[in-house]
């Protein structure tokens, strides 16, 4: 009886059993919160390349205002591009697309986001829509500003 008395054994046991869970879920955490960085940075650089590209009716303005933003929010190289479509009359609206890969760290994860449980990488997108004022539509009514602080030259 004095062998199932001993427990000096049990608390690697335990441990051993606990900590490839343990992992897991600290793994998935961090594979989330990069997932989630992503989507933000991505959302980020659709907005400001509609946003520059409404503003200025320039795509080629709004694409690298985009690919500003992926840079600062560090997704630019290889994993990150901006596509904006080209404003000009009669358009009614402005689609910018930022599309980036984020890694699946966890095995099995890339499932979740649409991919095969064994890509190591999943293609994630995001798209903002801006509807073009008539000020882009129709270039011949546009009018300087000429008021508050810069005035008119």
């Amino acid at each position: 009886m004095k062998v199932l008395s001993n427990q000096k054994g049990s608390a690697v046991l335990e441990f051993v059993l606990v900590f490839p869970v343990f992992a897991a879920l600290i793994i998935g955490l961090i594979n989330l919160a990069v997932l989630f960085n992503n989507d933000l940075v991505a959302y980020l650089a659709a907005r400001d390349a509609g946003r520059v590209t409404v503003g200025t009716g320039s795509a080629a303005a709004g694409r690298a205002a985009g690919l500003k933003t992926l840079e600062i929010g560090g997704l630019a190289g290889g994993n990150a591009k901006v596509q904006v479509d080209r404003p000009g009359p009669g358009v009614e609206t402005v689609k910018a697309e930022a599309t980036y890969r984020v890694p699946a760290l966890a095995p099995g994860f890339a499932a979740l986001l649409g991919g095969k449980p064994w890509d190591s990488h999943v293609e994630l997108k995001r798209i903002t829509i801006y509807r073009v004022g008539e000020r882009l539509r129709e270039p011949e009514n546009i009018t300087p500003y000429c008021g508050g602080w810069y005035g008119c030259k």
